[in-house]
């Protein structure tokens, strides 16, 4: 994002293929779901408290 906000670009150039992807989540979801785990939850196994989807790099630097 930083790359981004460099005056007078108007290209974006991502390095490699753009395939990978990455899941994004706001901190603020991340603390209460961390919260309401650890007051309801007891068992042993792990516990994905993720967004649900993922964004290439490719989608998301032409989102941008």
């Amino acid at each position: 994002m930083r790359r981004c906000q460099k005056a007078g670009e108007k290209e974006i150039v991502a390095w490699g293929t753009g395939s990978a992807t990455r899941e994004f989540f706001y901190v603020e979801d991340a603390a209460e779901a961390i919260i309401l785990a650890m007051e309801n939850y007891n068992k042993s196994e792990p516990v994905n408290i993720g967004a649900g989807f993922e964004i290439s790099i490719r989608d998301l630097t032409e989102m941008i």
